[in-house]
């Protein structure tokens, strides 16, 4: 008898990673050859000292030339290039400044080109790949290349929002600069790591196939759908037209809504629909496409066994067929015990248990 399981993709937050295992993600965890190495190992390592008997993490890992984590989720790296500063601290991705930029500084705004960016983290990137690939002879990995709005509410702040109906003329022109800048990082990391979307969705490697490009849409649930059809589409078009394959990552609650209108968007062959989005609805606006379904990590923290398996199994039953979804958690923290960890693991390895 064939055993039924579906696929389930933690990422733990950068908090759990150093309450449990002592990681800090300061600046060299990102940029300096030998602890990005080191710190690799050790999160795998951690993982399956912890939940290895559900074939998570690495016994003994070995050295690999990973350019930027896929075991936690961080935007930051185009936010920076556009002039946006970074805060690095111990226990958290890097956070992001807004800008603020001005009308002005939008039209005197360059594009980046890739590998000629002189940007201070770029090169720190560019400084430690190159010295990966001098040593392992290939390259692992990529930077999370977040979204257009994503970055766009970053570079021009909150005004972004007032702008789309007052102001449309001057953000139509940060956002064409923003997605070409997303299509020139994009192209220069694929071309020396074969991936451009670990490090923001890594659920696609349930799927088998790491040339995905996803792009981030996580402050596009805060819009209404018409000012996204009218104000932001044309840029996911222009992404999904040009990195192919093609997916779209919405961890919004109304991810739903928004498939109504992102099953028009050519190309589309994952989609990430964010917690409390109705499941049913996203299937049938993407029958044929790899589903990553959420769970709310700020909901494991004081869901009983009974709810969690609730809501698991209302995943499945609408998201399915099983091979083409995978239940996924971002950003679980240190308050989540290892014992509601295991649960999950074992709930969805056994899931014809519960069906």
């Amino acid at each position: 008898m064939i055993k039924i399981e579906v696929k389930l993709h933690i990422i733990f937050h950068p908090n759990w990673y150093h309450r449990n295992f002592g990681i800090s993600f300061e600046e060299d965890f990102f940029f300096d050859y030998s602890t990005r190495i080191l710190t690799e190992k050790i999160m795998k390592k951690g993982l399956y000292e912890k939940f290895g008997d559900f074939g998570i993490g690495v016994k003994d890992p070995v050295d690999e030339p990973i350019i930027g984590s896929y075991n936690i989720a961080a935007g930051w790296f185009l936010e920076s290039v556009l002039g946006c500063e970074l805060i690095f601290t111990s226990d958290n991705s890097p956070q992001v400044l807004s800008r603020n930029i001005s009308d002005s500084e939008i039209n005197e705004m360059e594009v980046p080109i890739f590998p000629n960016e002189d940007n201070y983290y770029f090169q720190k990137i560019k400084k430690i790949m190159d010295k990966m690939e001098e040593k392992f002879g290939y390259l692992k990995g990529d930077i999370n290349l977040q979204g257009v709005q994503n970055i766009a509410f970053q570079v021009r702040g909150q005004e972004l929002f007032i702008d789309y109906y007052q102001n449309p003329g001057a953000i139509k022109i940060l956002l064409n600069k923003i997605t070409d800048t997303i299509i020139n990082a994009a192209k220069y990391f694929k071309h020396r790591t074969g991936s451009n979307s670990l490090a923001a969705s890594p659920t696609i490697l349930a799927f088998n196939d790491k040339s995905i490009f996803v792009t981030s849409n996580c402050t596009v649930d805060m819009v209404s759908i018409d000012t996204y059809r009218k104000s932001l589409m044309e840029y996911d078009e222009t992404l999904s037209k040009t990195l192919v394959p093609f997916g779209i990552h919405h961890c919004g609650k109304r991810a739903d809504e928004f498939s109504e209108v992102y099953k028009n968007i050519e190309n589309i062959s994952y989609f990430e629909a964010g917690w409390e989005s109705d499941v049913e609805v996203v299937r049938n606006n993407f029958p044929n496409c790899f589903l990553s379904l959420r769970l709310s990590p700020a909901r494991l923290n004081n869901q009983t066994n009974d709810e969690l398996i609730e809501d698991i199994v209302k995943i499945v039953k609408k998201g399915k067929p099983l091979d083409k979804i995978v239940i996924s958690s971002y950003g679980v923290d240190s308050k989540v015990p290892d014992e509601k960890i295991r649960l999950l693991y074992s709930i969805c390895n056994n899931i014809e248990d519960y069906l």
